[in-house]
């Protein structure tokens, strides 16, 4: 008989350690803005595009965020599909603005990505954008 009691609990031990673990690993984060920008100016991007001038040296990757609870968040740049930088940045609980920036080189023209990622690899932003003429 108490092998049947066991039993019956086995699922139910189950149940809520499939519970714990899932309300850990949910993604409470989402981002209501994102822009590549020129420069950043008072906490808000300036310069916004998807097309740069070739003669572009530094761009910003403005990113709010707004979660229940504070977190970090990576920012890769990509230059034709190759990643180039990441940068962790931490942000607080509720609505919370970060960027980072990356300095083109005069070589790198075409087309880019950055991404926001979260939890190593879920992404939850991305955005494409063109330093000069597209090749």
């Amino acid at each position: 008989m108490k092998f049947k009691t066991y039993l019956l609990f086995l699922p139910v031990i189950s149940i809520f350690i499939f519970s714990v673990y899932a309300e850990e690993t949910s993604i409470d984060v989402s981002i209501p803005r994102a822009a590549v920008c020129t420069d950043i100016q008072g906490h808000e991007p300036v310069g916004n595009d998807v097309n740069f001038p070739e003669t572009t040296e530094k761009l910003f990757f403005f990113t709010e965020i707004k979660s229940s609870k504070s977190g970090t968040i990576k920012h890769s740049w990509y230059y034709k599909n190759t990643k180039l930088d990441e940068t962790e940045l931490e942000y607080g609980a509720g609505q919370y603005r970060t960027w980072s920036y990356y300095r083109i080189n005069p070589s790198q023209k075409g087309e880019w990505q950055v991404e926001a990622t979260i939890n190593d690899s879920t992404v939850i932003k991305r955005l494409v954008f063109t330093i000069g003429a597209k090749e």
